[in-house]
C-alpha cells in the first residue's frame, strides 16, 4: 500500500497529473487486452457503456469505466495523443486538479448525453442502434473545448506556420460530425460533443456568473488526493477556492508578467512551486 501511495503522490505534480491519467489508460488497456485474449471475450461487455437504459442499470459503473477501455490499439493511441497535447496546453492556464476533475466530469456528462440521446431516439420511434461506448474522448473533448474561451486566440506552431488554437479545435469538432451517421460511432460523437460542451460552458459560466459548475468534481478529486497523501495538516490541503485563486494568478502572470503580481500573489505562487 505504501508503494501505491508513493506512486500516486509522486505523479501528483504539475504535468504529472496528466501522466497519471495517461499511465492509467495504458495499464487498464493492457489488462483488458490480456483478459479479452486469454480469459473472457466478454471483458468489454462489463466495462463499456451500453446505450440501452435497461442494459445500463445493472452495471451503472460503466458510466465511468467506459473511458478507460478502447476498441483497439489505434483507438487508444489516438486518444492518448490528444489527451497529452491538449492536457499540456490546459496546464498552461489551469491547475492539475482542474485537469483531472474536468476530464472525469467530461466523461460523465458525455456518457449521460449518450444515454439520453438514445432514449430520445427510441421514444421518437426511430430504429437506431448505437454500439456500446468506449474510450476517453469525451473527457479529452472537455479539456479541448475549455481552451476555446480560455486560450483560443493563442497560436500553435505547426511545421513553419503559426496556427490559431481555435482553428485546430474547430476543425476537430467539424470532422467529428461526419461520423454521426455511422451506427458504430454516431453515439460516440454525441458523447464527445457532450463532454466538449461541458468544458466550454464551465469556462463561460465561471467567467460570466462566477459559478463553478466543476466544484463538486474538484472536491471529489481533492478528497481522493488527500486520502493517498495521508497528510492531516490542514495547511497543505488544497481546496477548489485555492485552485481558482491559483488559476487567476497564473492567468495574470501570462497576461501582464511577474512584476504585475502583488506580494501576496508572489508568495502564493512560490509556495505552490514547492508543493
Amino acid at each position: 500500500m505504501k508503494n501505491i501511495k508513493e506512486f500516486f503522490v509522486g505523479h501528483w505534480r504539475k504535468h504529472s497529473s496528466l501522466m497519471l491519467l495517461i499511465d492509467s489508460q495504458v495499464i487498464i488497456y493492457l489488462i483488458c487486452a490480456i483478459f479479452y485474449a486469454l480469459l473472457s471475450p466478454d471483458t468489454y461487455y462489463y466495462l463499456a457503456l451500453p446505450a440501452d437504459l435497461q442494459t445500463f442499470w445493472p452495471k451503472a459503473w460503466t458510466l465511468l469505466t467506459y473511458g478507460w477501455v478502447h476498441a483497439n490499439i489505434l483507438h487508444c493511441l489516438g486518444n492518448l495523443l490528444m489527451l497529452y497535447v491538449f492536457g499540456r496546453l490546459f496546464l498552461r492556464y489551469l491547475s492539475p486538479t482542474r485537469l483531472v476533475a474536468l476530464f472525469l466530469a467530461g466523461m460523465l456528462v458525455g456518457g449521460i448525453c449518450f444515454l439520453l440521446f438514445y432514449l430520445i431516439f427510441q421514444l421518437c420511434g426511430m430504429d437506431l442502434y448505437f454500439a456500446p461506448l468506449l474510450g476517453s474522448s469525451a473527457g479529452v473533448y472537455a479539456l479541448m473545448c475549455a481552451l476555446l474561451p480560455k486560450a483560443g486566440k493563442s497560436r500553435i506552431k505547426l511545421a513553419n506556420f503559426d496556427v490559431p488554437l481555435y482553428s485546430i479545435i474547430l476543425t476537430i469538432l467539424v470532422l467529428s460530425l461526419f461520423k454521426f451517421g455511422d451506427n458504430q460511432s454516431g453515439g460516440a460523437v454525441i458523447a464527445h460533443l457532450g463532454g466538449g460542451l461541458f468544458g466550454y460552458l464551465w469556462i463561460i459560466i465561471g467567467r460570466t456568473t462566477h459559478v463553478d459548475i466543476l466544484y463538486p468534481m474538484t472536491l471529489i478529486v481533492n478528497s481522493f488526493v488527500e486520502i493517498f497523501k495521508n497528510e492531516p495538516s490542514p495547511r497543505k490541503k488544497e481546496s477548489p477556492l485555492k485552485d481558482k485563486q491559483l488559476d487567476d494568478i497564473l492567468h495574470k502572470l501570462r497576461q501582464s508578467g511577474y512584476d504585475a503580481l502583488t506580494d501576496e500573489e508572489k508568495r502564493i505562487l512560490f509556495e505552490q512551486s514547492k508543493s
